[in-house]
């Protein structure tokens, strides 16, 4: 692409080049680097471009992609813990975003700059600063999350961009921006699905699983564990304490199978079911999560008894918070519920029988009950504690308990 004339840009060309490049990219990096050398290639002198964006994650509060036009790409995220700790009294996309400046420019020849980032960028030799943002939709402020992207645009050139320069930037935004909406809010689709589904569940309906009734019998470890006395704890404690201490309960167990490579498929009130697929290695994998689960058990329980917890949370925490059922068998993993409403989960004799296992925890006293094939896994760390029946399992099944308590 060649500049039209004295100080003009062939917009048209650089914007179908643009658009090329969106549809194919299948990441930020990707489509930022294409646009920096683009501008290049049109005579347009850009030396950084920096893209950022809230995300709507669990654990992530925003993200942001830099590029420079020595070719280095340079990725980041920050969390909302740093974010609620950060001080952004300095900073100039704070002060871009939260006055809604869909145009702000910084002359970083002048040794005085208002922020930070200026400041740095005139130490590397940049002379002019670009920024604007491009809002999604009719809002850009929901629900305290930003709705579009903040774009910014360095050049060293001796006197910074001409007007042809700006131009050309600001007349692409719109497309980059819209390039860049798909591939943030495909990000978020797929990090909510696995925030609510489980990754293997998420994966599964991300690949077109999404109609009732597609489903595949897999064989998988299956885990549930239960909270003991939540109803007294629930009735008794603040609803803002008791919500903190499930939680914490839940880091201990779900948490547990999560770290192990396993996948939690639902919360069922203070109940966690969970599964580890026998083709990942699922049975070693959830034994390693049980190990994991009762340290961090002992260490809640610790702290609890030993602090000034509620009554009502430490007679739960006597009563050993919860108990753990492992059962192994094959499961029908996919889709139930009703056509506009489903879940993907897990149904089959293995799930009802691990809940059925778990319920005799507590008539046994046992914080941990396992079937057969679990304990034939690892028999030195599991004693026979009988055979049972089950409540709708048709045989007596033999269960195991922990060898050492």
């Amino acid at each position: 692409m060649e500049r039209t004339g004295r100080g003009a840009v062939d917009g048209l060309a650089l914007a179908r080049t643009l658009t090329a490049v969106a549809l194919k990219a299948t990441n930020g990096e990707e489509l930022l680097a294409a646009f920096g050398r683009a501008l290049n290639d049109a005579g347009v002198p850009v030396s950084r471009v920096s893209v950022a964006w809230r995300a709507l994650h669990p654990l992530i509060y925003a993200k942001f992609i830099n590029w420079r036009d020595d070719g280095a790409l340079a990725g980041g995220e920050m969390t909302h813990e740093a974010a609620a700790h950060r001080d952004g009294a300095h900073s100039v996309l704070r002060h871009v975003v939260e006055n809604e400046l869909t145009f702000y420019r910084a002359d970083l020849r002048p040794p005085a700059q208002p922020f930070d980032l200026l400041r740095e960028l005139r130490g590397e030799g940049h002379t002019d600063y670009v920024a604007s943002i491009a809002k999604f939709g009719g809002a850009h402020i929901d629900h305290g999350v930003m709705r579009g992207v903040f774009f910014s645009f360095c050049t060293r050139a001796p006197d910074g961009f001409d007007d042809a320069a700006i131009d050309a930037v600001l007349n692409l935004l719109p497309t980059l921006a819209l390039g860049f909406r798909s591939i943030i809010e495909m990000a978020m689709g797929e990090a909510l699905a696995a925030t609510y589904l489980g990754p293997l569940a998420a994966e599964r309906v991300l690949g077109g699983a999404i109609r009732r009734g597609d489903a595949e019998v897999i064989p998988a470890a299956i885990w549930y564990s239960d909270m003991r006395a939540f109803t007294p704890l629930a009735e008794e404690v603040p609803l803002d304490e008791t919500i903190g201490f499930l939680n914490e309960v839940f880091e201990a167990t779900a948490g547990a199978v999560g770290d192990a490579g396993g996948q939690v498929l639902d919360f069922i009130g203070d109940a966690v079911l969970g599964i580890f697929p026998i083709q990942d290695d699922g049975l070693r994998r959830a034994l390693g999560a049980l190990d994991d689960s009762l340290q961090r058990l002992t260490a809640l329980r610790s702290r609890v008894l030993s602090g000034d917890a509620p009554p009502a949370m430490k007679a739960t925490a006597r009563e050993g918070l919860v108990g753990i059922a492992l059962a192994v068998g094959d499961v029908r993993f996919g889709n139930i519920g009703t056509p506009r409403r489903l879940s993907f989960s897990v149904i089959g004799p293995t799930v009802n029988m691990v809940a059925r296992i778990e319920a005799l925890t507590k008539m046994l006293r046992e914080p941990v009950l396992v079937s057969a094939p679990v304990a034939d896994l690892a028999p030195d760390r599991f004693v026979l504690r009988g055979a049972f029946n089950l409540e709708g399992v048709r045989d007596r099944r033999a269960l195991y308990g922990l060898a050492k308590r």
